[in-house]
């Protein structure tokens, strides 16, 4: 499973404790924003092989 598909399932069940919701937890946000970043790579990487298929 993608790291992006598992923090929207994680998003979805709105888990929460103590000190409030899962989406205020600071490793939650760093989870989340590594996965944005991971898939911003696999999206440049996925340009960058068309473009070089293109150019040959």
């Amino acid at each position: 499973m993608e790291l992006r598909k598992i923090v929207k399932v994680l998003e979805s069940c709105r888990y929460e404790c103590e000190a409030g919701p899962l989406e205020n937890n600071t490793a939650f946000i760093a989870l989340k924003e590594l996965a944005e970043s991971e898939e911003d790579r696999i999206l440049q990487e996925k340009a960058d092989g068309a473009l070089e298929e293109y150019l040959e």
